[in-house]
């Protein structure tokens, strides 16, 4: 899959915002934010897209070689997962660290990620442990980014963290 670049969209045809805006029916500065990444609805790409004279093909494609669990696939699911639960569970921020990042990880590692949450509760982590479970089909160490740990091991987490 990959994003769209509104910006670069809007610049390849020398528009201004305010010009998008207008033939999108929408403010000037609804069209910055969607260029600064602030998402929008498929129905709003699809109209200032539409105004700039393109049309969205969607296609599907494979983030795996050979079938293989690797970084970054679980970097591409542990984003999507973030994305669309943020809200739901109160994720401020979740990353990956361990033998997968590190481009380590062998056909029984687990995967191993750190997550801060702004209402820090015992079944929030549990749900979401188990659900990143489901979705890579591995264990999953969960660990909250408030714990009390070595500093050794801290130290190395804070290292090869790679946060989505």
């Amino acid at each position: 899959m990959y994003s769209i670049d509104i910006k670069a969209a809007r610049e390849s045809w020398g528009m201004t915002q305010e010009q998008v805006g207008i033939l999108a029916g929408m403010s000037k500065s609804q069209v910055s934010r969607m260029e600064n990444g602030h998402l929008g609805s498929p129905e709003t790409y699809e109209r200032v897209l539409s105004a700039m004279g393109y049309r969205i093909v969607v296609s599907i494609e494979s983030t795996r070689e050979n079938n293989n669990v690797n970084r970054d696939y679980i970097l591409s699911l542990l984003k999507v997962y973030y994305l669309c639960n943020k809200d739901k569970y109160g994720i401020e921020r979740i990353g990956l660290f361990g033998s997968f990042a590190r481009n380590e990880a062998g056909p029984e590692s687990d995967v191993d990620i750190v997550i801060s949450l702004n209402r820090p509760n015992l079944l929030t982590y549990s749900i979401i442990a188990h659900q990143l479970e489901t979705v890579f089909k591995r264990s999953v160490d969960l660990i909250s980014d408030k714990a009390q740990l070595k500093a050794s091991f801290r130290s190395n987490l804070e290292k090869e963290v790679i946060y989505v």
